[in-house]
């Protein structure tokens, strides 16, 4: 019951911080850096969003 509730309360309550990240990756991955792995990926998003 305590991770059925903390799973509930973990949803973001609006999709815009997910749409941006979405499209934000989007520009990130382009023909020339489509062998970028998702370590460097998830670094680099992780990094714009401290800044």
């Amino acid at each position: 019951l305590a991770k059925m509730a903390l799973n509930t309360l973990m949803t973001p309550a609006m999709s815009s911080e997910v749409e941006r990240v979405f499209s934000s990756t989007r520009r990130l991955i382009t023909d020339d850096r489509n062998r970028l792995g998702d370590d460097v990926i998830k670094t680099v998003e992780c990094l714009k969003s401290w800044l």
